[in-house]
């Protein structure tokens, strides 16, 4: 039951009226509690204190810092978070960051995430689908010059500049399940590869472009293959054009091979053109034991060539 003082109004139009401890209404002298206190209500007595924590009897806060969070940091006390000021939040982290957003655990965004600063990370990044999770970034412990970045999610990737990586994928239905493992480079317009970028002057670099033609960024540089690092078979339904053929093989096998059964043609196309061979350390028509022109066969020097030798005969010339 509430007692009351007789003949004693309880409150006035100024004062907040309370309940005591002994379950009495009494009227405040002035004000309940102070502004810069928090008050709380603790066995039925509306109360305050001078910090967060002592209303639930625990550990918590004594003091408040300004741009912080609060928290429950345990069953009965309250904690202060790293958060708030117009441009910067923090989870977990135990110092004031100085980008807009830092996560030092596992971070979940389930829509839109806009960031106009860095993303600094010490983690992968990670994409989760139907349960299953690939670490599409995996970052590898480097040093002062950089650290190490692996690169893809388990199943086919494609990497494009423009519209092209986005328009490929939609346009030829690449299957981009983990069972094709399949890797595609596209482009709007050239692809180009550059090495030796250290000292970005000494780049080279070939260029694959919209036409399918594959060359080196500098004119006649570069070699498919190296003395010691050969390709096996060049296969090729054109014409090989190429200012030099040099044969390297010594092995006893055909060095130049014809595949037709019926003609086939050693040409010089222009109406003036020789065909020499040479058999001489020397090169030149001199020197060379068969000249073939347009209208004639013969050696390369007056009176210096024989046909046959004393060990080795033709056996019948025919002449008309």
């Amino acid at each position: 039951m509430v007692h009351q003082t007789a003949n004693t109004a309880v409150g006035s139009g100024t004062k907040p009226t309370y309940v005591t401890a002994d379950g009495t209404l009494s009227a405040s002298a002035s004000t309940v509690g102070s502004s810069t206190r928090p008050m709380y209500l603790k066995e039925g007595v509306m109360t305050q204190v001078s910090y967060v924590g002592t209303a639930y009897g625990g550990t918590g806060l004594t003091s408040f810092t300004a741009n912080r969070m609060l928290y429950t940091s345990s069953a009965s006390a309250i904690g202060q978070a790293h958060f708030v000021n117009a441009s910067k939040v923090a989870i977990n982290y135990t110092s004031e960051p100085s980008y807009n957003f830092y996560v030092s655990g596992t971070g979940y965004f389930t829509g839109d995430t806009s960031i106009a600063g860095k993303l600094i990370m010490t983690g992968n990044i990670a994409y989760t689908n139907g349960g299953n999770q690939y670490d599409i970034i995996r970052f590898v412990t480097g040093d002062v010059n950089g650290a190490g970045v692996v690169i893809g999610g388990g199943g086919t990737a494609i990497f494009g500049s423009g519209e092209s990586a986005y328009n490929f994928q939609s346009s030829s239905g690449a299957n981009i399940s983990g069972a094709t493992e399949t890797t595609y480079i596209t482009s709007d317009n050239t692809i180009e590869f550059y090495t030796n970028c250290q000292t970005i002057a000494n780049r080279v670099g070939v260029i694959l472009n919209g036409s399918r033609q594959f060359y080196p960024s500098a004119n006649a540089t570069g070699s498919l293959g190296t003395e010691n690092y050969k390709w096996g078979s060049i296969w090729t339904s054109g014409t090989v054009t190429a200012n030099k053929l040099k044969i390297s093989n010594t092995s006893g096998v055909s060095h130049i091979e014809f595949s037709r059964e019926s003609h086939n043609y050693i040409h010089a196309p222009s109406s003036a053109g020789t065909i020499a061979l040479c058999a001489n350390a020397t090169l030149s028509l001199a020197n060379s034991g068969l000249v073939v022109t347009n209208t004639a066969v013969h050696p390369g020097a007056n009176k210096t060539f024989t046909l046959g030798t004393s060990s080795y005969y033709w056996g019948n010339t025919y002449v008309g």
